[in-house]
């Protein structure tokens, strides 16, 4: 049974880490690796326990929503903040035909602004 569990936690963590602080012994930048590590394999075990859901807005950079239910976005360009869109405000008339033996698990809508110019 407790082997069972370690196997389970196991597979949960994105990134192995020991927290043994061998990768930052001398490090120039003084970044404290496990710890980025522990938060970032805590973000990914709570979006697959239902709790966080993960919106990726912009190329490599990914927001944590705590709103887990389906709701669409808005993100404002420069100053990199998301606001949750009000329920119904925002709505998909006509979606394509899914391949065979797929399913739509969830449709988002990120709608981009920016503060008008002059």
């Amino acid at each position: 049974m407790v082997k069972q569990a370690a196997d389970i936690i196991k597979k949960a963590i994105a990134i192995p880490c020991t927290a043994c602080h061998y990768c930052t012994d001398g490090c120039p930048m003084q970044i404290c690796i496990p710890e980025y590590f522990s938060i970032y394999n805590t973000l990914h075990q709570f979006t697959q326990a239902g709790m966080l859901r993960i919106l990726a807005v912009e190329g490599a950079k990914t927001y944590f929503d705590t709103n887990v239910s389906d709701h669409h976005h808005f993100f404002v360009e420069g100053e990199n903040q998301v606001i949750d869109i009000p329920d119904g405000s925002a709505m998909v008339g006509h979606l394509p035909p899914v391949p065979e033996g797929m399913e739509i698990v969830n449709v988002d809508i990120i709608i981009r602004l920016r503060k008008k110019r002059g």
